[in-house]
């Protein structure tokens, strides 16, 4: 499995990240498993750490359930990460997006104002332009006025699989 992250020092206090990823596991990055991908060398020093969700009664980042109608996945947190790639450029965010598993047309547009991303996100175009191309289910996400009819459709054909046609909102 690949990951594209950033490596960035925070301290030996670990424990803000931790109140704030409730759900998740920090586990430790072995060195080995890490591979540099721009001009910056790694750290010479330091605990390298990745925060994976845990299912009750199985290891990290193993047995998760898929996203579905009651716990879809939201464009707020998508945008988060592929914002946070951009800041390497776009072919590091691609690379997020086409190395990312598991999409689904359970696809919840949460965005503040999601018919108007503009007024509070300068970057969505950026976002949805990279996420048109490379993110399968991208033309099935939903507003949330929508989503209760759109997933409830999604789950009487009882597919979880990306349609082609139609244009992601």
């Amino acid at each position: 499995m690949t990951i594209n992250g950033v490596i960035y020092p925070v301290g030996n206090d670990m424990s803000a990240f931790d109140s704030r990823e409730k759900g998740y596991v920090r586990v430790e990055v072995p060195r080995a498993l890490i591979e540099a991908v721009s001009w910056q060398a790694l750290p010479v020093q330091g605990t390298v750490w990745v925060y994976v969700p845990k299912a009750a009664g199985k290891e990290p980042g193993e047995g998760l359930p898929p996203p579905d109608a009651k716990f879809p996945m939201v464009q707020s947190y998508i945008d988060i990460v592929i914002e946070g790639g951009l800041e390497y450029g776009p072919e590091f965010a691609r690379e997020i997006i086409e190395t990312t598993r598991g999409w689904s047309p359970y696809w919840l547009n949460d965005r503040t104002l999601a018919r108007r991303p503009w007024v509070f996100d300068r970057q969505y175009a950026k976002v949805d332009a990279l996420l048109s191309t490379a993110a399968p289910c991208f033309a099935q996400r939903t507003f949330s006025e929508d989503y209760a009819a759109v997933s409830a459709t999604i789950a009487k054909r009882k597919g979880d699989a990306c349609r082609q046609e139609g244009n992601g909102r």
